[in-house]
């Protein structure tokens, strides 16, 4: 299955996507808590937007590949 060069690729590019959208999440959690001194609660009001951005554009980045 993997030997098809656009299903490898486009499989590696989500999943290198994935991590790193986990990964600024979690840096960002971390550096608000630690570094700028906001309560988990505060912190978690503060990243929502970031969390509806991702909600509101996974669905939206099929229609953009669909038409490029």
């Amino acid at each position: 299955m993997f030997k098809n060069a656009r299903l490898s690729s486009g499989s590696l590019a989500m999943a290198i996507m994935s991590m790193a959208m986990l990964a600024a999440m979690f840096l960002m959690t971390q550096y608000l808590q630690f570094v700028q001194g906001y309560s988990p609660l505060d912190t978690v009001i503060r990243l929502v937007p970031m969390a509806i951005g991702f909600m509101f554009g996974a669905p939206m980045s099929a229609m953009l590949v669909g038409r490029i």
